[in-house]
Order: C-alpha cells, then structure tokens, then sequence
C-alpha cells in the first residue's frame, strides 16, 4: 500500500551523497506520490520512513522529467537492554548507537540510528537497513567498552541483545596560549579512529 509521510530526497550523482547534499526534498502525500523539481541530468533519490529500510537509486532526468518509483520493505529492529557491567542492574536513560559496520552511507541515511532505555533499561531501534550494526551506550561518564556486532536481515527483529556499560578512562590536561599563559573557553575532543571512521 502507499505510504505516506516518506521523506524523498534528490543529490547530484557523486561517490559519496549524503542526506546534507540534497537539492530538493518532499514528503509523500496519502496516496504515497511525491513531486520534485530538479535540473535536468543524473541524480541519487532516496526514499526513507521511520519504520522502513532507506532506498536509494540513480534517475536520469531528461527534458520531461522522469518517474522514480519505490517499493519499500520494513526495516530491521535490535531490541535489548543496557546494563552497569558490576552491578548488572538495568540503566534507564542510557543512550544507545547503533551505526552500520561500513563507511558507506547512502542518501536516505543518517549514519547512524539512536534510541535511549526507558525505565528498564530496554532499548529499540527500528527502520535499520540489511546488514551488520556496531552498537554502543553510554551514560554519565559509563561507556561501553567492547565492540556489539549484531547482523540484521531483511525485516528481521534481533531480540536480547545485552550491552554492557562501566567507568570509561579519563582524559584530564591544561590548555595554554603561546605564551603559556591558561586559555580559558577552548573546545577539547576526542577522536576514537576506527577502520573508515572516527568516533566524537
């Protein structure tokens, strides 16, 4: 049936367009049609809705126009709980990641999907496309200290998945100007680099 509400976004055709290069975005109407005006040539659209797995295709636009139609199948969904890796208590309010195990990301995503536990400590994540997630939590000051691998298939719901979180190592220093004297409001971060990515 048509589904309403999906957000469509059209980028120029490149190696690597991301949701920040569209040049037109609409949403779909009740009956599920879009309309979006572009220049003529090759670009990426994207269709993507909470629930569903993103899509993304190559339309060559001629003087005419063109017509790029989408079928989309319901996302994955990783559900679990997050827990204090001593006590094995739930904690509730935890921010949990979910990113793709892959530096490529296609128009329709975002990079990476977020949920926080509720009161139990229990997670969802939904609308994940095909393929392996790297999952992390964090919460005030407790992080997560190995790396969650969890492979999703086409509308598949992983169930039980346990992240465990504990105290993370600190970084503690001074930042001073060329004279040495301290300098006050400067922002300080640190970068986890990984395989294709880094990691704020």
């Amino acid at each position: 049936g048509p589904i309403a509400g999906a957000r469509i976004d059209a980028a120029r055709l490149s190696a690597s367009a991301e949701p920040s290069d569209a040049v037109s975005s609409a949403l779909t109407g009740p009956d599920g049609k879009y309309r979006l005006t572009v220049a003529e040539g090759q670009l990426l659209v994207a269709a993507a809705s909470a629930d569903y797995a993103p899509q993304s295709r190559h339309v060559e636009v001629g003087p005419a126009g063109a017509v790029a139609d989408f079928a989309l199948v319901p996302g994955g969904v990783i559900e679990g709980v997050v827990r204090d890796e001593r006590t094995r208590e739930p904690v509730p309010g935890a921010a949990v990641v979910a990113r793709r195990d892959s530096p490529a990301m296609l128009l329709a995503e975002n990079g990476a999907r977020r949920a926080v536990a509720g009161g139990d400590g229990r997670f969802r994540i939904g609308g994940l496309r095909p393929g392996a997630w790297d999952l992390r939590a964090s919460d005030h000051g407790r992080s997560s200290k190995a790396q969650t691998l969890v492979g999703v298939g086409v509308a598949e719901q992983v169930a039980d998945v346990e992240l465990s979180i504990g105290r993370a190592p600190v970084v503690r220093g001074h930042v001073v100007d060329e004279n040495g004297a301290p300098a006050p409001n400067v922002q300080v971060r640190a970068l986890a680099r990984e395989i294709g990515r880094a990691h704020v």
